[in-house]
């Protein structure tokens, strides 16, 4: 009899040892709580009988339950992505976060079990197990199967030695989840980094950078502060909020929430908890986050703020470069553009000065000889004016560029001050199907025909009516310029200031391919008509 009794023991002994070694062998091939769960049941199911089990995974950074991984749970549990075990309270969280959860117990009235709705396959109570790994809490792991009133002491010692092997392999299993978040982090926080290149407005840069260190790194809110007095609270220059990036968890005691920041220290979130800030290079500038849970950051999220502090203090400081270098350059262009007028503009204009002195001296001996002289001299500095004259206009085109204001809204700014004079008057008519965008250089070579057609209008053609009009004509669109004034014999277009401006305007249209039209008889005013084919320009892509 007692040989039978030795033997039975030595064979559920034996039995257990093999259950050991089998979860133990089980757990190594897992990485993750599910399958350790997985693992785990089939071989409890086969020696105890056991048919659900699952573990709440605590994180002793943020100083609460994480995770939840269960195999075998009955369809009340189970139900919309096992929502009732990870909402609420109950009795066996509460022991382990008060530290009474030390050994494996009989956990007659769970409170989970007690209030589901479903159905709970005859499950009414279950065994707890706290989980550690070298004093570290790691979490509890709860089995339970219907038909057993409670569980013998001896069965809560083999899962308490059971237990030990799941903290192990949880352990090992938040490790490498740790370090696989860790390196995808910091990846995400790398390639933000390539967003950033080629942003020159700081607060541009700092907006995309908050907002993409909140999408790309799953915080709940972020910003940038500047504090400019110890004494004074920081001030907000930029932050955002996103509460669907934040981390989740549920709390072991809802009726008892963490407390709120002090309302100073809450600068984006009303209802914040949790707060890391890093200041951004050895300024008064700093980066922030804040969560509304507790206990919300920890060595990884220090880490990852002091690197995106850093990574913004290079942005920032690569702007003041490139605003160094824009400085700089403008003052060389300066120096450059002082040089040029000196060596062209006002050379010509220091000749011009020199042949009128000339001019006036021989003008006073009054003799046939000399009055013919000065009248070649005068010829003379008029040409050096009008080129001068050109030349000006040519470095105020290139000192105030209009890229953003469309070809006739340019030519509409020009006209629009003569068109206040009463004489004479000036009218400007622009037909609806005009294009308000051509290639760069035809809306040049346009602008530079009408400053030069109303040059000549205004100042030789003694006209009472100026009219400029763009309008098309089959598939040609055309620039008109035409006065009542004067008008112009062919000796006239031998003049040295009308004959130049025609030239240049005639050039300037054969460049893009357009032509230049000139209709005048004395008498009977001039009209100048600059015209380009929109069909060419199509084709040849100007």
């Amino acid at each position: 009899m007692d040989n039978a009794f030795a033997g039975d023991a030595y064979l559920k002994k034996a039995s257990q040892i093999e259950l050991l070694k089998d979860t133990a062998e089980a757990l190594n091939d897992t990485s993750d709580i599910p399958s350790a769960m997985e693992a785990i049941l089939s071989r409890l199911a086969q020696e105890l009988g056991l048919q659900t089990a699952w573990v709440f995974r605590y994180d002793e950074n943020y100083h609460a339950f994480v995770e939840v991984g269960a195999s075998g749970l009955p369809p009340a549990l189970a139900w919309d992505d096992e929502a009732a075990l990870k909402t609420g309270w109950c009795e066996c969280q509460n022991q382990f976060i008060q530290g009474e959860l030390d050994r494996a117990i009989n956990l007659v009235r769970c409170s989970r079990l007690r209030d589901v709705v479903g159905d709970t396959q005859g499950l009414l109570f279950h065994a707890s197990i706290p989980l550690r790994s070298k004093g570290k809490p790691l979490g509890i792991l709860n089995v339970a199967s219907s038909g057993i009133d409670a569980f013998t002491p001896e069965t809560l010692e083999l899962l308490m030695t059971v237990g030990h092997q799941v903290a192990i392999a949880i352990d090992r299993a938040s490790i490498l989840f740790e370090e696989r978040m860790r390196s995808k982090r910091f990846r995400a926080l790398s390639e933000l980094a390539g967003v950033l290149v080629g942003e020159f407005d700081q607060h541009r840069l700092h907006q995309i950078a908050i907002e993409g260190f909140i999408h790309k790194l799953g915080y709940e809110a972020a910003g940038v502060t500047v504090r400019a007095d110890e004494d004074q609270p920081p001030r907000t220059l930029v932050f955002v909020i996103d509460k669907k990036s934040g981390r989740s968890e549920y709390a072991y005691d809802s009726k008892s929430p963490a407390p709120l920041l002090p309302e100073s220290e809450r600068l984006f979130l009303s209802d914040a908890r949790s707060a890391l800030t890093q200041p951004i290079g050895h300024s008064n500038v700093h980066v922030r986050v804040e969560s509304s849970l507790a206990h919300s950051f920890h060595e990884t999220d220090v880490e990852l703020l002091t690197a995106f502090a850093w990574l913004l203090h290079a942005a920032d400081e690569t702007i003041r470069l490139h605003e160094y270098a824009v400085a700089n350059a403008k003052w060389a262009e300066r120096r450059q553009l002082a040089a040029d007028l000196h060596d062209s503009v006002s050379q010509r204009l220091f000749s011009a000065s020199l042949l009128a002195q000339t001019a006036g001296m021989l003008a006073a001996k009054s003799d046939e000889e000399s009055m013919s002289e000065v009248a070649r001299v005068t010829a003379r500095v008029q040409k050096l004016i009008v080129q001068s004259q050109h030349e000006m206009r040519l470095w105020i085109d290139a000192l105030h560029p209009d890229e953003e204001r469309t070809w006739l809204e340019q030519l509409g700014d020009r006209i629009e001050p003569l068109m206040h004079q009463s004489s004479p008057r000036v009218t400007l008519s622009i037909a609806p199907q005009v294009p308000k965008h051509l290639p760069l250089l035809v809306e040049k070579a346009l602008l530079h025909v009408a400053d030069e057609a109303l040059h000549n209008a205004l100042r030789h053609a003694q006209a009472k009516m100026v009219r400029v009009s763009v309008r098309f004509i089959l598939d040609r669109l055309c620039l008109t310029v035409s006065d009542d004034g004067v008008g112009m014999s062919a000796r006239d277009a031998q003049d040295t200031h009308r004959r130049y401006g025609l030239v240049t305007m005639t050039e300037r249209m054969q460049s893009v391919n357009g032509q230049l039209l000139i209709q005048s008889h004395t008498g009977c005013g001039t009209t100048i008509v600059a015209q380009i084919c929109l069909n060419f320009l199509e084709a040849k892509k100007v």
